[in-house]
């Protein structure tokens, strides 16, 4: 699966990755791919409890505190409206961000 994230985003060794969602499945992933010494640099969630209560080896930030212009980022939630919630908000923050989800693995 990893390697799917990876060419699925198109990424190269330097690139930034980031998971969306700290729930059953965001976490899980998460410590997945840093077992695989893949960088992750954040899981990004809205839940503001879940940034402050979470004690993970990669912080748990809103969206809106990611600077940059273009990010890699996997949606980790399964809902498909949820993630067209998510990919609303990326796109309306104007951001050129390089996204996938499961749907499209």
């Amino acid at each position: 699966m990893d390697k799917s994230i990876i060419n699925g985003l198109h990424m190269t060794n330097n690139q930034n990755l980031y998971i969306w969602g700290a729930g059953s499945i965001g976490v899980p992933l998460a410590n997945y791919l840093i077992k695989r010494n893949i960088d992750v640099s954040a899981i990004i969630d809205n839940d503001s409890h879940k940034q402050k209560s979470l004690n993970l080896s990669v912080p748990v930030i809103p969206y809106n505190s990611i600077s940059g212009e273009s990010i890699n980022i996997f949606i980790s939630v399964l809902n498909k409206v949820a993630i067209e919630q998510i990919k609303e908000q990326i796109w309306k923050e104007g951001k050129s961000d390089n996204i996938l989800s499961f749907e499209e693995l």
